[in-house]
């Protein structure tokens, strides 16, 4: 059973999408919270893959994790670019 006091992604996204925040800062907000979470998923995998010795698994997970990261990377320097903040703290 679903926690109620718990936002679903869904809502999570409404309230960044109907907030008051300039655009770039909602797409910050989306795609940070979005790339984060595949980071984090992709780290608990590559954490099971190798309690598990699955080596085909560990690859493929660290290289989408490590995709992840870069994409996060170069999304921050182009947001810092452009608005001259930080889009997050890493």
């Amino acid at each position: 059973m679903k926690s109620t006091n718990t936002p679903s992604f869904d809502d999570e996204v409404r309230g960044v999408l109907e907030s008051e925040l300039a655009d770039i800062d909602k797409l910050k907000e989306l795609f940070g919270r979005v790339s984060a979470t595949i980071v984090a998923n992709a780290g608990q995998e590559s954490e099971l893959a190798l309690a598990m010795q699955d080596r085909e698994t560990l690859v493929k997970v660290q290289i989408k994790m490590e995709t992840m990261k870069s994409a996060r990377k170069i999304f921050a320097t182009y947001y810092t670019s452009i608005t001259g903040r930080r889009a997050w703290d890493e």
